[in-house]
């Protein structure tokens, strides 16, 4: 393990041990994730749309806050498409749903690409 290596792992395991000492010593309770349940002591809050939500992993946020595409349900992770007055994951799934315009990027011409 080199340096850095070693300097992460103990600075990661410094932060566990203060958050673990700090919940415990001040009476306080670890966070309980709205999702799944699960109390750590490394659990986050996200404010949205003005409501406090708590999760214990980006999993669990995910779940709860991400919209759904509304043509093949999955979770918009990222950027997504608006069209319609709806979401969708991709322009595929836009496309399939009658949205018109709708490309996941731009093609040029990239034979004349410069750097």
């Amino acid at each position: 393990m080199t340096a850095y290596g070693l300097a992460s792992l103990l600075r990661r395991q410094w932060i566990r041990d203060f958050f673990e000492l700090y919940s415990y010593t001040n009476g306080g309770t670890m966070a309980k994730c709205e999702v799944c349940g699960n109390e750590y002591y490394l659990s986050f809050e996200v404010i949205a749309a003005g409501n406090r939500h708590v999760f214990d992993s980006f999993e669990c946020a995910i779940h709860r806050l991400a919209p759904v595409c509304s043509h093949c349900g999955c979770r918009i992770i990222g950027h997504g498409i608006e069209g319609k007055d709806t979401f969708f994951c991709c322009a595929n799934c836009a496309a399939q749903e009658g949205v018109k315009g709708a490309v996941d990027h731009v093609r040029d011409d990239v034979t004349n690409l410069t750097i």
